[in-house]
């Protein structure tokens, strides 16, 4: 009865030893994801646990061998229960082993899983910074603001390529313990996060070229505008006022010329406002294009007002080089009639050689109109040209006119006063002959 009872729970736990050693010998079936991987883990945590609530099971057969032993000590018997033992703790050992594997296998997964949602939110935060700096619109401090930050997320780079090595990693631990379906959807994740990663790269790299080169052109031009706005103040400085009145026509020319200079270099620096408003376009900001509009405003002021000057510079100088052109056609006039005034002033000859040279000078006379209109028309120049004159300037032109004058009245005077004396030289002809026709007349009679 002993060997009976010990023969049939024997072979009941013998054959379900079998059972559990086919069982775990099996080859496992990768599965796809981690959550059929931790309910596969589950189910052998579960085997696990009957398989040790068989302990109980071999302790009774055991003790159904050791009863049985104490009567009959049979090495079979003995051989046979050590072996059963043996192979249950084996049977344990193996469970235990791909329990633990299994546990492995969720742990890398579930590992890989984070791995990846840690580069997706790394991912999506460095995109959304990148997407709140990398256009280069705003003040030059803006676009100094954005470049740092831009710096900051390049160096920040460092951290996604770690994540990055970290989730590949992973799914280098993950790939050998997973189905083939689990495999491919795996690469392709580690796939699209290096392709987003080096996409990142270059959308960073390139961000940071364009802030870069929007801020030279900040800085190209603030110094242009810095060099024009400095240029456009000078000037408005020197025309901001009258040019004082100069003394001569030589001074006055080189007024004039200054100006004329002035109003060349403000025609020169049109291209210089032109390009300046060209570099103002490619900034990504109003205030620039505003900018540049209130110098245009001030340059074209200055256009118009370097032109009026000019204008009134050039009348001023025309003005006194036509009073200076009367003045000296007055005096050369003068001196002209002075030396044909001389050929009449000759008291000598006959009574007609005087009534000739009396006749030349009466004809004399009625040209001496153009010369009073000559001096009357410098006197009027010249006190008009007094107006745009300095006081040293205007004493000269009043000395000038007044000697003129004076030299007219002379003239005129020496043109009377030799009309007189041949008047009075033929008077005396005149005189003479009346003598000499009644003395004649006073002959004949007494012949």
């Amino acid at each position: 009865t002993r060997w009976n009872e010990f023969e049939e729970s024997y072979n009941q736990f013998n054959a379900w030893l079998k059972e559990a050693e086919g069982f775990l010998r099996a080859d496992l079936d990768p599965k796809n994801t981690l959550e059929d991987k931790k309910k596969q883990w589950d189910h052998f945590q579960n085997y696990l646990e009957e398989v040790l609530s068989h302990q109980g099971t071999l302790d009774r057969v055991n003790e159904k061998a050791q009863a049985l032993l104490a009567t009959n000590a049979d090495a079979k018997t003995s051989h046979a229960i050590t072996q059963l033992t043996t192979r249950y703790q084996g049977v344990v050992s193996m469970a235990k082993d791909i329990v633990k594997n299994l546990e492995l296998h969720c742990d890398n997964h579930a590992g890989y899983k984070q791995a990846y949602t840690d580069f997706e939110e790394w991912l999506a935060g460095t995109k959304h910074k990148l997407g709140n700096v990398h256009d280069s619109s705003g003040t030059k401090d803006d676009v100094g603001s954005k470049l740092n930050q831009i710096m900051e997320l390049q160096a920040a780079m460092d951290q996604g390529h770690n994540l990055l090595r970290s989730l590949l990693e992973c799914s280098e631990r993950t790939l050998p313990n997973t189905s083939p379906r689990g495999c491919q959807i795996i690469k392709q994740e580690t796939e699209k996060a290096k392709t987003q990663y080096e996409n990142l790269l270059t959308d960073v790299s390139q961000a940071k070229r364009g802030l870069e080169s929007a801020l030279s052109q900040w800085g190209d031009f603030d110094r242009t505008y810095d060099q024009f706005l400095g240029w456009i103040m000078d000037l408005e400085t020197k025309l901001r006022s009258d040019p004082e009145a100069r003394v001569d026509l030589p001074e006055k020319r080189s007024s004039l010329e200054k100006f004329k200079a002035i109003q060349a270099d403000i025609l020169a620096h049109r291209d210089a406002l032109n390009k300046l408003e060209d570099k103002a376009s490619h900034l990504k900001d109003s205030r620039p294009i505003a900018l540049v509009r209130e110098l245009n405003s001030r340059y074209q002021q200055l256009h118009d007002s370097a032109k009026d000057m000019t204008l009134r510079l050039d009348d001023i100088v025309r003005g006194h080089e036509e009073y200076r052109k009367a003045y000296i056609s007055c005096l050369d006039w003068l001196a002209n009639n002075r030396h044909k005034l001389q050929r009449l002033s000759d008291y000598t000859g006959d009574r007609q050689a005087l009534q000739d040279r009396l006749q030349q000078l009466k004809d004399f006379k009625g040209e001496m109109k153009q010369g009073a209109d000559m001096v009357n028309n410098a006197t009027q120049l010249g006190e008009r040209v007094c107006m745009s004159t300095a006081p040293r300037g205007q004493e000269a032109i009043h000395k000038e006119i007044q000697n003129l004058k004076d030299d007219w009245n002379t003239f005129a005077s020496s043109v009377n006063e030799m009309e007189a004396n041949l008047e009075r030289c033929i008077g005396n002809w005149m005189e003479m002959d009346d003598e000499y026709d009644r003395f004649i007349q006073w002959m004949g009679q007494m012949e």
